[in-house]
């Protein structure tokens, strides 16, 4: 948590600096999308904790995760809560980008920076998300070095095995 205020105050002071050197201009853009990127985690970690769902927080500063959501250990809804809390997010976030970035380099960073993000969510999570709702049962979406994913689990007994052979 400290360590994503810390990025927040960086973009903030670096936002009323106004920086005019095209290097700091870069350096606001990027740092803007991964506010951008924070926002999403962590509107997903507040859905999983509003459906008090069941979940690994990260215990290493550089974990681009804040938490694993334990998808044998919860249900539909709790699942449907926690990642609609970062489809909303990126919505919410993503039209605030649009309707109040200035035209400048920076904000032309960010707003680059954000639209992938989101086309990730899009074509990534989403199709996660529906399968999971369409089909009842959540998709194995534990994230590696937080917690155990039984799909990497299994792949990686195949290999290990085709490798032994």
């Amino acid at each position: 948590m400290l360590r994503d205020i810390f990025i927040l105050v960086i973009a903030a002071g670096l936002i009323v600096w106004n920086p005019k050197s095209l290097h700091l201009q870069y350096v606001l853009g990027i740092t803007l999308g991964v506010c951008f990127y924070l926002v999403h985690e962590w509107a997903h970690f507040l859905g999983a904790l509003l459906g008090k769902s069941r979940i690994s927080v990260a215990g290493k500063l550089w974990s681009p995760f804040l938490f694993s959501f334990e998808s044998e250990s919860n249900s539909i809804r709790q699942f449907a809560i926690m990642t609609a809390g970062g489809f909303l997010a990126t919505a919410v976030f993503l039209l605030l980008y649009f309707l109040f970035l200035p035209d400048t380099v920076w904000a032309k960073v960010a707003w680059n920076i954000s639209l992938f993000l989101t086309l990730l969510t899009i074509f990534v999570e989403m199709p996660i998300a529906i399968w999971s709702l369409y089909k009842g049962e959540i998709f194995p979406v534990e994230i590696p070095l937080i917690s155990e994913n039984r799909i990497l689990v299994l792949l990686k007994k195949s290999f290990s095995r085709a490798l032994r052979k």
